[in-house]
């Protein structure tokens, strides 16, 4: 049985599974580091640090970019691995918004905390455009979709 499987793997049967899965983790490595730098970029609109957030998810955004080139995913899996796993949640948002007030204290933007739907809503929508780009072969870039 332990045989059948090695070769199974081995087989081009089962390349184009495995490849996909390699893409979708390496996505997953980002996915926290993106989800953090948007939420920096949108709590803290005065911050002399936007130029350095937005730098790093492009070159986040550039990484990803050069793997879907090599392997495509679909728009469903990129929304799932960047905006559902990491803040499709309600507490899942509200967690993340609080670990980077710990780092960063008083967000410049007000965060109603009565009113996270909307904020999520609005993220959702950024995401969707961000993953658009990335279908559309396109290299997102955030100054597109954040005016800074």
């Amino acid at each position: 049985m332990v045989r059948l499987l090695d070769i199974l793997l081995e087989s081009r049967l089962m390349e184009m599974p495995l490849k996909r899965l390699e893409v979708k983790n390496k996505f997953r490595h980002y996915q926290d580091n993106i989800g953090d730098e948007v939420l920096k970029i949108l709590m803290y609109k005065d911050s002399k640090n936007q130029n350095h957030w937005r730098s790093k998810l492009n070159g986040y955004f550039k990484t990803l970019y050069r793997l879907l080139r090599k392997k495509p995913l679909s728009s469903k899996d990129i929304m799932n691995i960047l905006y559902y796993e990491p803040l499709g949640e309600l507490n899942d948002l509200e967690y993340n918004i609080k670990y980077i007030e710990e780092d960063y204290y008083k967000p410049s933007h007000h965060i109603d905390y009565n009113n996270l739907p909307k904020f999520q809503s609005y993220i959702k929508e950024l995401y969707k455009k961000i993953t658009n780009d990335f279908i559309n072969n396109k290299l997102p870039n955030i100054n597109n979709y954040i005016n800074g």
